[in-house]
């Protein structure tokens, strides 16, 4: 504007600065915001302040934003609802979630009255930190401060109780029955955050009891869900399961990623079904998706349980051309697998090899997916041989949702 012989008022900063806060665009903000601070004509509003910290948090930069806050005193601006609620992201999002509280704890002392937003920010950030206890409170507080919680505020307190303890699964269940019994309708990202509880918790069927509630009430499951049910299914040992759900998925035209591939390939090895693990390791590589190092650990380490040394050594070294990276777990379960086989000749050799190989770890892995033509007829197996879908378990639980939460004694112990 200003080549154009136009003076930009606060209005046109403000629209800019809007502008940059929907597309996370921070450093044009800051340049729009100092612009402003330098230009004696222009004056300084709360709007364009908080514009700039949204930009910041949504852009991923915590300490910019939290540093433009800090500054609004300084400059005659008070912060508003609005800007405390784009600091309180900003500081979530960075994993401070201490901070995040004290800003929410803030706003009353400076006279700010917290919405809903504020409270769902704040709550969201205690369940990226797995802080469910502390989630559940400001939950409590809502209420008692009149504020209703939405679909965001019990998802974020779900995906706390989920990323904490195991022994949390039931709060999670009570959680969502809370809901209908509010009003508020769950959704795919509720469920999908109640399936990863009860697989913390060792429930593998009510887990599956979830993923087919969903489908009765009409919900998109999508590869999320799916990846959680596998993880479950796996920790249980149910790996059959495991497999199965993976090739559901494909049934209904959800393509796996690599969190559900990764899931179905430790299901496997940890139950020592090696060819299987394998397989699904080489259609993992002909679907594209590179495998990572927490699949080859796992195989690994399965192969060492069973003295597979020679095996355990041909994985390891096939992982560069596979794009994979070799790090410390892996090699440690390498070594594992040394110990486990009791090599009777060779053994300071052997040691020797690992413990040189280790010395290269982080020097970086090569790049490529290359598949071995080698396989043998037990690796080429079709996956589909395996039972395909979750629903004969399924059957055994109550759907969550009218959700039945409340499991007798048996159900619990088959569960676990």
């Amino acid at each position: 504007m200003p080549g154009l012989g136009i003076r930009p008022s606060v209005e046109s900063y403000s629209i800019g600065l809007t502008a940059c806060a929907k597309g996370g665009r921070w450093q044009e903000a800051l340049v729009l915001l100092r612009e402003m601070e330098e230009d004696d004509e222009i004056k300084l509003d709360v709007v364009a302040y908080s514009a700039a910290i949204t930009a910041c948090a949504n852009g991923g930069r915590w300490q910019e934003a939290v540093a433009i806050l800090s500054d609004m005193p300084n400059v005659g601006v008070r912060p508003n609802v609005i800007s405390c609620n784009a600091a309180i992201k900003a500081w979530g999002e960075a994993g401070q979630w201490q901070h995040a509280l004290s800003i929410l704890r803030g706003m009353s002392k400076a006279g700010l009255s917290p919405d809903a937003i504020s409270y769902n920010t704040a709550i969201s950030a205690l369940g990226v930190a797995g802080q469910s206890e502390q989630a559940q409170e400001l939950m409590s507080e809502m209420s008692r401060l009149g504020i209703e919680p939405t679909v965001v505020t019990y998802n974020s307190a779900i995906a706390a109780i989920a990323r904490g303890g195991g022994g949390q699964w039931r709060q999670a269940v009570a959680l969502v029955k809370h809901m209908s019994l509010a009003g508020v309708t769950p959704d795919s990202i509720t469920y999908n955050s109640l399936i990863v509880a009860c697989g913390k918790g060792g429930q593998w069927k009510q887990a599956l009891s979830v993923l087919k509630g969903m489908k009765k009430q009409g919900l998109s499951c999508d590869i999320i869900g799916y990846s959680a049910a596998i993880s479950a299914c796996g920790e249980a040992g149910q790996w059959e399961y495991s497999v199965g759900l993976l090739a559901e998925a494909k049934s209904l035209g959800i393509t796996p990623d690599l969190v559900a591939y990764t899931a179905a390939v430790t299901a496997c090895a940890d139950a020592n079904q090696r060819d299987k693990a394998t397989f699904l390791l080489k259609e993992m590589l002909s679907a594209g998706i590179r495998p990572d190092a927490a699949a080859f650990t796992s195989l690994i380490a399965a192969l060492g349980h069973d003295g597979q040394w020679t095996q355990a050594v041909e994985i390891l070294e096939s992982m560069p051309k596979m794009g994979a990276p070799r790090n410390a777990m892996v090699y440690n379960a390498l070594i594992t697998s040394w110990a486990n086989a009791e090599v009777a000749k060779g053994e300071e050799e052997g040691g020797a090899l690992l413990l040189g190989g280790a010395s290269g770890v982080g020097a970086g892995a090569a790049t490529g997916a290359a598949g071995d033509d080698n396989a043998s007829a037990a690796q080429s197996r079709s996956i589909a041989a395996q039972p395909s879908s979750a629903e004969e378990v399924g059957a055994q639980q109550p759907p969550l949702a009218g959700f039945n939460t409340n499991l007798s004694s048996d159900q619990q112990a088959d569960s676990r």
